[in-house]
């Protein structure tokens, strides 16, 4: 039989490495969520660059061309009836498609919607914080699935 010294001790123990799991499982939420806000950064980079070339390849000679004189041929081009017309057309087919929002930048109408980088990070990122072992656990678990919910 064990004396209270020891049982204190191994409690001790037990207490230490505990503190020491929750301490790298904070840290690995934090580094899953810098990662899951830098791919959301290089997706939205992706988005305006790929969607700049879009409008530059309309453009003849588009670096004679300032951003404000860019800005006024894209407000006179979407003011037009037409366009507009077209545009709320698109977005109306857009909404009746349910999809997540993650993935939505990444849908067009003959493609099959591709699984966002940012939401590959968010599974990652729930199996690290939902496979925890233990009771140690509990606290953080109960803090990502309010994070989810959010």
């Amino acid at each position: 039989m064990k004396s209270r010294s020891e049982l204190l001790d191994e409690m001790n123990r037990t207490i230490h490495i505990a503190s020491d799991r929750i301490r790298y499982y904070k840290q690995q939420d934090k580094m899953l969520q810098r990662e899951i806000k830098r791919l959301t950064r290089n997706e939205r980079t992706h988005r305006l660059c790929t969607r700049g070339g879009m409008i530059e390849a309309f453009i003849q000679e588009p670096e004679k061309l300032s951003d404000d004189q860019v800005m006024e041929l894209l407000t006179v081009a979407f003011r037009q009836p037409a366009v507009s017309g077209h545009l709320q057309k698109m977005l109306e087919e857009a909404k009746a498609i349910p999809m997540p929002e993650e993935l939505a930048h990444n849908y067009t109408p003959n493609s099959v919607p591709l699984r966002s980088p940012r939401a590959l990070a968010e599974a990652r990122w729930r199996k690290s914080v939902f496979s925890i072992p233990g009771d140690a656990a509990l606290p953080l678990r109960r803090c990502a699935a309010t994070l989810l919910r959010a």
